[in-house]
């Protein structure tokens, strides 16, 4: 090794020290958390996903949610038949019924709401990690990491995926009061039942997660526990009442376990992509309660993930699926901060983001991969194509450009 020569190790520590010095300065100041959401929507749209661009070649949202909307209690079943698409809407009543009572008809409505809940998410992702870590810098990082992964991108503002997946995420506030996190989980189910079968991780994550409280019925006496559990009773409750009474056609044509079998080739891509560089906090956390000697815990955690994941490969939208594990982010990242130091932690947080933007973005859908094309290669590609076709009529030619 010649004198000037220094390890890999040292360059890399080097490298993340000026980092994270770097991202410490830029999280500075009172308004902190704005310009922490001002660079992650910018990084989302520049390199994570771009803008949908196909919303309008695909004719905006289908013409069943603005009738939901006109008349909230209509059933789609009758018009579009039990196993269309359309009819998978009959219970997502939530934003229907918010639109209807503020009288907004408008076709624009739905995607402008939808951006307005990815950006929720990105800001109620920075005050997370901050309650959780209480450092600016971890907060940054993880903010970023969401902005880099599916959840985070407005590559595709289309469905209510993104409202409920916000609601979720608003119910995971610490400071959230209890009958706010019980209206949230109740509100979220019927933006969509998928969100319903999410809160499933909420619960795990007040009863078995929450301290070092070992008594069990102290832990289901908990206002977050019993707050989680009403919402899904409430949703239970009130679905069944709106089938009776309402006359609302249940739906469970297009999924099932035949998609499950179908599923299992995309079975890679559509886990990683729902959480992407998440994915590290989970393998942490769940190591890190077997080695406390939380077998029930640490058990508990991973039979609850693969649980809904096996819903969610049940689902022909199967990333649109997965992605509602997100609160599992903030529970493992609750963990992890529990038995790491403050630097260690950064480095995990600046790591998940480094994975999370070099994974990309893709939509696993019926057998099909999808790349969220980020803006910048968009405007190359724009670019090259106009090239070559300025030079295809140039040159002298016998065949068409491709």
């Amino acid at each position: 090794m010649s004198p000037n020569s220094e390890p890999v190790s040292h360059l890399l520590k080097e490298k993340c020290d000026w980092i994270i010095s770097q991202t410490e300065q830029f999280a500075s100041g009172k308004f902190w958390w704005l310009k922490v959401f001002l660079l992650c929507v910018c990084f989302s749209i520049l390199f994570s996903g771009g803008i949908d661009s196909g919303l309008g070649d695909r004719g905006g949202y289908p013409e069943s949610y603005f009738q939901k909307i006109d008349h909230p209690l209509l059933d789609v079943t009758k018009i579009y038949g039990i196993n269309s698409h359309d009819a998978n809407i009959n219970f997502r009543l939530t934003v229907p019924v918010l639109l209807h009572l503020a009288g907004i008809h408008n076709h624009w409505s739905l995607p402008i709401l939808t951006i307005l809940a990815i950006c929720s998410i990105l800001v109620t992702s920075c005050i997370l990690a901050y309650h959780i870590t209480g450092d600016r810098v971890c907060a940054c990082f993880i903010a970023l990491n969401v902005s880099a992964t599916y959840v985070g991108s407005f590559g595709f503002i289309w469905y209510y995926d993104a409202i409920a997946i916000c609601q979720l995420a608003l119910a995971c506030l610490p400071r959230m009061p209890w009958w706010g996190r019980g209206i949230l989980v109740f509100t979220a189910s019927f933006t969509d039942e998928r969100a319903w079968v999410a809160s499933s991780l909420l619960l795990v994550g007040s009863f078995f997660l929450s301290g070092n409280q070992q008594n069990i019925f102290t832990r289901i006496r908990n206002p977050n526990f019993l707050a989680v559990a009403g919402g899904m009773l409430s949703y239970g409750l009130v679905r069944l009442a709106l089938v009776k009474y309402a006359g609302l056609s249940q739906v469970t044509g297009g999924n099932g376990p035949g998609n499950w079998v179908v599923n299992c080739s995309y079975l890679h891509a559509a886990i990683w992509f729902s959480l992407e560089g998440g994915w590290l906090f989970y393998l942490l956390a769940v190591g890190a309660l077997f080695l406390r000697r939380q077998f029930w815990e640490g058990t508990t955690l991973v039979f609850a993930s693969l649980c809904f994941l096996g819903f969610a490969l049940m689902i022909g939208d199967v990333l649109r699926s997965t992605i509602y594990i997100f609160p599992l982010l903030f529970i493992c990242l609750n963990v992890v901060r529990q038995n790491e130091t403050l630097p260690v932690f950064r480095i995990y947080c600046l790591l998940a983001f480094l994975i999370s933007a070099l994974g990309g973005n893709y939509n696993v859908y019926l057998g099909k991969i999808t790349w969220f094309q980020p803006l910048l290669i968009h405007w190359l590609q724009t670019g090259l194509r106009t090239a070559y076709v300025w030079v295809y009529h140039l040159l002298p030619h016998t065949m068409p450009p491709s």
